[in-house]
């Protein structure tokens, strides 16, 4: 089909010079089919190829805060071995701390009182066993559950100056 004319000028010009170029031309039928045909064509063309961009564009943007998350993820892990490690080394500090303080002891029945008040299970002293098995060498009345009552004893010791040092 001949067009008096170019393609890329039906393509690039905007709706309303469009209709102004057709009122202009005397086309027929067939060529006025032709040049919408291809208005929407090359339209939609641009239009594909704008979706095509914005998924890429989506894409990379997914793409970089995948790294992100992947760059905190492993911050993360790496603060949480740290941590690990510093807990382990608190823990192996108090538990040295507390065989140190056994041996130093002559295991008074005061002092391990005051050891069996502080094993409770909110207590991070509780998961040693060395003072579960130091309390079951002296009976239960030194167990935690029964360290609450004696426990008041101790506490008017310290306040009235008699407790341990």
């Amino acid at each position: 089909v001949q067009l008096p004319f170019s393609v890329d000028w039906i393509v690039n010009l905007n709706r309303n010079d469009f209709q102004h170029l057709l009122k202009q031309q005397l086309l027929t039928q067939e060529q006025l089919e032709f040049v919408h045909d291809i208005r929407r064509r090359s339209k939609n063309r641009l239009a594909a190829q704008r979706c095509r961009k914005r998924k890429l564009d989506c894409i990379y943007n997914l793409q970089c805060e995948i790294n992100k998350l992947k760059t905190e993820r492993e911050k993360l892990i790496m603060e949480r071995n740290q941590l690990t490690q510093r807990k382990m080394e608190t823990c192996h500090t108090v538990s040295t701390l507390c065989q140190r303080i056994y041996s130093e002891a002559n295991q008074q029945s005061e002092q391990l009182q005051v050891l069996a008040s502080c094993t409770s299970s909110d207590c991070p002293l509780s998961s040693f066993p060395q003072i579960d098995a130091l309390l079951s060498q002296y009976g239960s009345s030194l167990h935690p559950q029964n360290a609450a009552s004696q426990e008041h004893t101790f506490n008017l010791n310290r306040d009235t100056g008699t407790g341990l040092h």
